[in-house]
């Protein structure tokens, strides 16, 4: 059988439905995650899944090194492997957010490297572009990763105790997608006034306003930057068309019929393209980390 070294290169080869499955990592190991086929053009590579809460977050150095939960249903890739993962390619990081009004951002980055244990696994990350607002190249760049017991924030108190997570925080930051998973209705403010909970500040611009549901992705940074400019000429074609459409429309027409009072009629508007995410998970059987 024929392993692959992510989601991008399974879909170039004939992956197209979102679900578990084997690649093959940097070091030779092979480890199942699940493959994001649809959004974005696909071949995304998820490291990090919440929507349920069934997976504790709360996890000590050692378990954010090497990974846990489910990859069926939450879990965390493992810091390890995206030291190893972004220093064998270059790659770009999605966050695909969701609120518990149903409303849904989406934040990308480029250049996403993560470096090793030495270095606590310190973030570098590229330019933004998106919908959610830039929660983390303005704060969480060039930080290191906290978990409860490892405090390496800039905070005189612990990050990453206070939300029950691990991250790379700075004191603490704009983002925090490990934190406490808090069901609809549930208050994220704690002792002290400090929040808590899957926050993306920039979105809201409220701490107090806990997300439903999240997504972290990777994918090729050279695949991305294809897809975007075809996306731009298929984007150009269409602009050219419905122009072309509405030169030949004008002389048929007459120049512009009028109506009896010799007043122009208007033409109907052509609607604008609405572009819009759907994940339909595809269940295989439980591979657990």
């Amino acid at each position: 059988m024929m392993f692959f070294p992510d989601c991008d290169e399974l879909q170039l080869n004939g992956v197209n439905i979102s679900g578990v499955y084997p690649i093959r990592l940097p070091d030779r190991r092979i480890l199942n995650v699940w493959c994001d086929t649809t959004t974005a053009h696909g071949g995304w590579t998820v490291i990090q899944r919440r929507f349920d809460g069934s997976v504790n977050f709360e996890r000590d150095w050692e378990d954010y090194s090497f990974g846990f939960g489910n990859v069926n249903t939450e879990y965390w890739i493992g810091n390890e492997i995206l030291y190893k993962m972004t220093h064998y390619k270059n790659y770009t990081v999605r966050f695909d957010l969701w609120d518990w009004e149903d409303g849904y951002r989406y934040a990308e980055y480029d250049n996403f490297l993560v470096e090793g244990e030495k270095s606590q696994y310190m973030l570098h990350i590229g330019a933004y572009r998106g919908t959610a607002g830039d929660a983390m190249s303005s704060y969480h760049n060039k930080q290191k990763f906290s978990t409860p017991e490892e405090d390496n924030d800039r905070w005189f108190m612990n990050c990453a105790q206070k939300d029950h997570a691990g991250w790379w925080y700075q004191a603490c930051g704009q983002a925090s997608l490990n934190g406490q998973y808090l069901h609809k209705g549930e208050s994220n403010l704690g002792p002290g006034g400090v929040y808590s909970g899957i926050i993306w500040f920039p979105w809201h611009n409220d701490y107090a306003h806990p997300l439903k549901r999240v997504e972290i992705k990777v994918k090729s940074y050279i695949q991305v930057k294809i897809d975007r400019e075809k996306e731009e000429e298929m984007q150009r074609k269409e602009r050219e068309e419905l122009r072309r459409r509405e030169e030949e429309r004008i002389p048929n027409s007459d120049k512009n019929s009028q109506d009896s009072d010799g007043a122009t009629t208007v033409g109907a508007t052509v609607p604008s393209l609405v572009e819009g995410t759907t994940d339909t998970p595809f269940y295989t059987d439980d591979y657990d980390f």
